[in-house]
């Protein structure tokens, strides 16, 4: 059995953040992201319908400068909508060392 794939132009799928510096290196905001399949999933060459995922979610995030080379991001998202996919919040924790 073969597993569904996308190719190019059968999905796309946009992230997005917005925050204000309300302390030195302390920044809070709203994040997301939205996903849309344009084509149905295949299994064995076989299309398998309504499996098209729709998914938007939303949610607060957080970043935060601990100095010139280590940051950390905080993302939690709730699901506003979410179509053929598992929905429920999730989070996402980023530590970033620069060297």
């Amino acid at each position: 059995m073969l597993c569904a794939s996308h190719f190019p132009l059968q999905a796309v799928w946009i992230n997005f953040a917005s925050s204000y510096e309300i302390a030195k290196g302390i920044r809070p905001g709203i994040d997301g992201f939205w996903q849309q399949q344009f084509t149905d999933d295949r299994t064995n060459g076989v299309s398998v319908p309504n499996t098209l995922v729709e998914q938007f979610y939303l949610g607060p995030g957080l970043s935060w400068e601990v100095n010139q080379k280590n940051s950390v991001n905080f993302n939690f998202y709730l699901p506003v909508s979410a179509k053929n996919v598992p929905a429920g919040p999730e989070f996402n924790l980023q530590y970033i060392h620069t060297f």
